[in-house]
């Protein structure tokens, strides 16, 4: 007789139902002991006569021995409650280790991995980067049609080939992700902007050699790839949505740089207005910074201001008025040196609503 045997992963739910059940079988075992060993006692000694009066008049020692037993009582349900808070927490951190663990298992080639355990593994490198003051290097590599190679009979070999290629190309170390149909996300820890070239350098060897050996006219697949540096992803917030914008930044940079775009003409609709802002960004050398910079120029979606910035074109910036009453990121199109100063041109992805400038 064959059996099927299934294996179910644990929730959540499922393990505290089960520590809930021991607890009450263990709970209800002792209250049972302890009133069958009460009612032998009593039995015992209830012929004692000493015993009996006491029972009827009880003394200050019985008083407080059962103010002991209340204080001991109680003693207990706290402990419970703490030590149920605590099993809670780890069976959350259990939960989600087991979450990454088996989705690090999953077969690139038809599963992809969830945005939540994305944002999960990517959370774990960049707070363990954190901890150790290092840096983050997330590299994207795109295989065109990759998805069309993985679901045809063909091809599929080649594909599941070049994902162990990629595999033997990281370390042990390293992370692995389905990014979306057509690339995936290597995690490096440790990894500087300074060493990553050679090691990019290296993998894009190994890979491309390897598709020169093994691919044929209907397995072709070209590479491409974008990366960036990071160490502060652990406070960004959401890291899933960090990771995207940063690639994107990456891209807009390349497009940019392959096509640059000319600065808009001085009769673009502005008016000259001193506003106080908050701008926040990352410099050339991959440098946080914070200052409060005063408006030249407003023109309906961009703005113009002085900022003595190492910044690159099209570099995202954050601005924000000092009181909060709006946030919205914009892109630097322009920059024209005055002397020592720089005048920076931001223009804005999203204009803000209720703007000086209509």
């Amino acid at each position: 007789m064959n059996a099927k045997i299934s294996a179910k992963t644990p929730t959540k739910d499922s393990l505290l139902k089960v520590g809930r059940s021991w607890k009450i079988l263990s709970l209800t075992v002792i209250v049972l002991l302890s009133l069958g060993l009460a009612a032998v006692v009593y039995g015992q000694l209830e012929d004692n006569a000493t015993l009996a009066g006491s029972l009827q008049a009880p003394s200050d020692s019985l008083r407080g021995f059962a103010f002991l037993m209340l204080l001991t009582v109680g003693y207990l349900v706290g402990k419970s409650f703490s030590t149920g808070r605590d099993q809670n927490r780890l069976i959350e951190h259990l939960l989600e280790e087991e979450a990454i663990a088996r989705a690090l298992r999953l077969n690139p080639i038809t599963q992809f991995h969830h945005p939540d355990v994305c944002r999960d593994i990517l959370a774990r490198e960049a707070n363990h980067a954190a901890r150790l003051q290092a840096p983050l290097t997330i590299l994207e590599l795109t295989f065109a049609d990759f998805w069309k190679l993985s679901h045809n009979q063909e091809s599929r070999p080649f594909a599941e080939g070049l994902i162990q290629q990629l595999k033997r190309v990281c370390r042990p170390i390293d992370t692995l992700l389905r990014w979306s149909a057509d690339s995936f996300l290597l995690v490096f820890p440790e990894v500087s902007k300074s060493e990553f070239p050679a090691i990019r350098s290296r993998i894009y060897q190994e890979l491309s050699q390897w598709c020169e050996q093994n691919r044929d006219s209907s397995s072709r697949a070209e590479l491409l790839w974008r990366t960036f540096t990071s160490d502060n992803l652990a406070a960004s917030g959401d890291v899933l949505l960090q990771t995207q914008r940063l690639l994107e930044e990456q891209e807009r940079s390349a497009k940019a740089a392959a096509n640059p775009t000319p600065l808009p003409s001085r009769r673009a609709k502005s008016v000259g207005l001193s506003l106080t802002l908050q701008v926040q960004g990352r410099d050339q050398q991959d440098n946080s910074f914070q200052e409060s910079v005063v408006t030249e120029r407003v023109a309906t979606d961009r703005i113009w201001f002085i900022l003595n910035k190492n910044l690159a074109e099209n570099a995202l910036l954050t601005i924000a008025s000092p009181d909060g009453a709006f946030q919205h990121a914009a892109t630097v199109i322009g920059k024209v040196k005055r002397g020592e100063d720089c005048l920076v041109e931001a223009r804005f992805d999203r204009p803000p609503e209720n703007w000086v400038v209509r």
